[in-house]
């Protein structure tokens, strides 16, 4: 008799969609069990529905309570065989979890680290020969000064490791370096220098050989340090076609880092100005890479965009290896729009709705914390031309 395959999924609560990782496991004959920190009554019915186990700990990040959790489902219903969260919160605990009870598949905390630290990640880019803006990590007052006479300002300084852009600062001149230095965390912080250019990803899924099965790409007229910074709305599209340059560029940083089994999220800037060490307008210069799928709910963008079920992808590339062309399936702009609640807009929900009724495809809140880079509120819509998804922009963000 085979031996039904156990898969843990770590917070598969939000975004909520995630419980769709679920279903597409439970289809394919898995037991899909569950670790959370929410009381059993708040869960989804949808994850319920698809949910073989539940242990639910009362606080995520207690390490030994998730330990706790793994024991339990060993000792009920045997070795667990895939082990994942997705989420860039989570991700080290997913790779110490499998280190500590032997679940194959997936990173262990050694592989994680060079791919969580951001400096490292920029080796990568540069073993697939794509630019990188200078970068240095930061140590002393006397070499950030020294750092940025170099490159000239502005500087912008992030964490080396940190999930979103907290922490995160475009920095125009001494004095401002000085101040940030005399106020900075107790953390590792990376200084790089600031290049022009509009941020777009390349986004997808490769295989147990590391092949590239599925991709598509967004592009993010607004970044995430403006919209915490700033107050900006986050607002992005995933496109309907890619530029040639980034998916030959996305790819080799993809071999380059040698992702197997895992959704990948890699960003770029798109040069608007020309830089004598980088390239010239309209180039494709590294950013950062992230091996998990963007945040929030970019997965319905991907689905909607590229008529795909991207979590069905997922699931039938871990079990069988096998995924379906997605080529010839039709393609669209999707466009997400998100609003903060404190701003005051032209058009209310309504008016958004009903202006946008064929082509709105999907809307949801953000929970804090992440609506600090994300928004309180947000639409997707889809479209047949980039026309049509600036337009959509500028009614929903109206003020």
């Amino acid at each position: 008799m085979v031996r039904v395959k156990n898969i843990v999924l770590i917070a598969p609560v939000f975004p909520y969609t995630f419980f769709q990782f679920a279903k597409a496991f439970k289809q394919l004959g898995w037991r899909v069990l569950v670790i959370a920190d929410v009381p059993d009554a708040y869960l989804s019915p949808q994850l319920v529905e698809h949910i073989d186990g539940y242990y639910r700990v009362h606080d995520m990040h207690h390490y030994p309570q998730l330990q706790d959790a793994v024991r339990y489902f060993i000792d009920r219903f045997g070795p667990i065989d895939f082990l994942e969260s997705n989420i860039e919160f989570w991700l080290r605990y997913d790779a110490q979890l499998r280190e500590d009870f032997n679940i194959p598949h997936g990173l262990r905390p050694h592989e994680l680290a060079q791919y969580q630290s951001k400096s490292q990640t920029k080796k990568f880019y540069q073993k697939a020969h794509v630019p990188v803006a200078r970068y240095e990590l930061l140590s002393t007052i006397e070499n950030a000064k020294a750092f940025a006479s170099q490159v000239g300002y502005p500087i912008f300084i992030k964490p080396d490791r940190g999930v979103g852009s907290q922490a995160s600062f475009k920095l125009n001149h001494e004095a401002q370096l000085i101040d940030f230095y005399a106020r900075k965390p107790e953390q590792v912080f990376l200084m790089e220098e600031f290049i022009d250019g509009d941020i777009y990803s390349f986004d997808g899924m490769t295989n147990d050989q590391g092949e590239v099965v599925f991709y598509t790409g967004h592009h993010f007229p607004t970044n995430i340090a403006s919209i915490v910074n700033e107050d900006a709305e986050s607002y992005y599209v995933t496109l309907k076609e890619l530029p040639q340059e980034l998916i030959v560029k996305g790819k080799a940083a993809v071999q380059a880092f040698g992702i197997k089994d895992r959704f990948f999220h890699f960003e770029f800037f798109c040069l608007k100005k020309d830089y004598p060490h980088l390239g010239t307008i309209g180039q494709f210069v590294a950013l950062e890479g992230n091996i998990r799928p963007p945040g929030g709910f970019t997965l319905e963008m991907f689905n909607y965009a590229n008529s795909v079920n991207s979590y069905q992808l997922f699931a039938d590339v871990i079990t069988n290896h096998t995924w379906v062309n997605t080529d010839s399936h039709p393609k669209y702009y999707c466009a997400k729009a998100g609003r903060k609640h404190h701003h005051q807009y032209r058009h209310d929900f309504d008016t958004i709705r009903q202006t946008y009724r064929s082509e709105m495809v999907f809307e949801h809140d953000y929970p804090y914390p992440i609506s600090i880079a994300m928004g309180d509120y947000f639409f997707l819509a889809k479209f047949s031309t980039r026309e049509e998804v600036e337009q959509f922009f500028q009614f929903v963000l109206a003020k």
